[in-house]
């Protein structure tokens, strides 16, 4: 009795631990320090999560950290570095590099990498991401004055928050057809990625979707099988992801998990309804990623491509093929596409963060971002 109680008890204390140590939260930093000793603290452990592999292979214990530094697989994170960021926005002059003046030094409570989205000689552009998994984590806007050489205002912002307090009147002044724009900014952004039996088109919800073998994923994907995933230690799950109804078949994209040993292989296709089967076709440069977004014209399919690991996801940009020729382009877009519509002669494409409009294999990028007195204007950089 005794034995099974103790099993009830190191579960419980597990599955409690776990979901602690995963969540985005920090403690208080000499806590942290002090019970790290012991105890697997959500700081400690986040160091598994990093995008750098000789840190990914630490830290990854559940409950004692003592196991850790016994055997060696414990990772202490840089002194002063945890848990705090320092932003600095410095005016160098071109001439001198060495010559600067610091316009603006902003600490934040928690460890953020930054990425500049857009400057110009009187404001500044910033994406915040989780340090550890990459997570969107919001941004702001930094208005300056270069003759006093002094911060004017910071604006926080979220991206797709800001994308939906531009006007109508805005859309239409930068080109972008009102109805479309208004549908592409009210998009679920979860709708393609928690996809349930019930949200599926009823003749599919009975359908069991193919999986592939560990073969065809190691014949398809021999870099994966390389990063670890052997196969007595991996998973296939793969699931109906973004879908589209047209002419008798619905057309769609597999999905699937890519990370802690839980994998798939990418693949477009479709589920001929009369016939009562799923038809993939032969797209090697799909076969890493999964399938955000999707539309089918005549003898074109586009699709929308993403990597789901552990942590953010990543984008794979957006994938044409031809049916008919079976020729395949994939055109760079750096954020998540969501969806995809046609406008005329071009393609609307709504992602995380902006929209994107494809014409003649010409990529012009609207973002929003808030104007000095806080109203959201669309800013239009072209990319190819």
């Amino acid at each position: 009795m005794t034995f099974y109680f103790g099993i009830v008890v190191y579960r419980l204390v597990s599955r409690v631990n776990g979901v602690l140590e995963h969540a985005n939260i920090r403690l208080w930093r000499p806590l942290d320090r002090a019970g790290s000793l012991i105890w697997c603290t959500p700081d400690m452990h986040k160091v598994h999560h990093s995008n750098e592999q000789v840190e990914t292979d630490t830290n990854y214990g559940n409950i004692f950290s003592i196991f850790l530094r016994a055997e060696e697989s414990h990772f202490p994170k840089s002194p002063g570095v945890c848990c705090t960021s320092l932003f600095r926005l410095l005016l160098v002059d071109r001439a001198n590099p060495n010559r600067y003046w610091e316009i603006a030094a902003i600490p934040e409570e928690y460890e953020y990498t930054y990425t500049v989205k857009r400057a110009d000689r009187s404001s500044l552009v910033v994406e915040r991401t989780d340090s550890s998994y990459g997570i969107y984590e919001g941004s702001f806007k930094s208005f300056f004055d270069v003759g006093s050489k002094r911060l004017l205002k910071r604006i926080e912002f979220k991206a797709i928050e800001g994308m939906k307090s531009v006007s109508i009147q805005e859309a239409r002044r930068a080109g972008l057809d009102p109805a479309l724009f208004d549908q592409i900014r009210n998009f679920d952004p979860n709708r393609n990625l928690f996809l349930n039996r019930s949200q599926l088109p009823q003749l599919l919800r009975n359908q069991s979707l193919p999986q592939s073998t560990y073969r065809d994923f190691a014949r398809a994907r021999p870099r994966r099988v390389r990063d670890g995933y052997v196969e007595n230690a991996t998973s296939i799950g793969e699931e109906i992801g973004a879908y589209q109804v047209v002419d008798g078949r619905v057309w769609l994209g597999k999905r699937f998990y890519d990370g802690e040993g839980t994998t798939g292989v990418g693949a477009l296709g479709y589920f001929d309804i009369a016939q009562q089967k799923f038809v993939f076709l032969d797209i090697p440069e799909i076969v890493d990623w999964s399938v955000s977004a999707i539309l089918v014209e005549s003898q074109t399919v586009w699709a929308g491509l993403q990597n789901n690991p552990e942590g953010a996801s990543r984008s794979g940009g957006l994938l044409r093929h031809d049916v008919k020729t079976s020729s395949t382009h994939i055109y760079p877009i750096e954020d998540l596409v969501q969806t995809i519509h046609r406008s005329g002669n071009a393609l609307l494409i709504g992602t995380t963060n902006g929209i994107y409009v494809f014409r003649e294999d010409h990529l012009i990028r609207y973002r929003a971002e808030p104007s000095i007195d806080g109203t959201f204007v669309l800013f239009t950089e072209n990319l190819s």
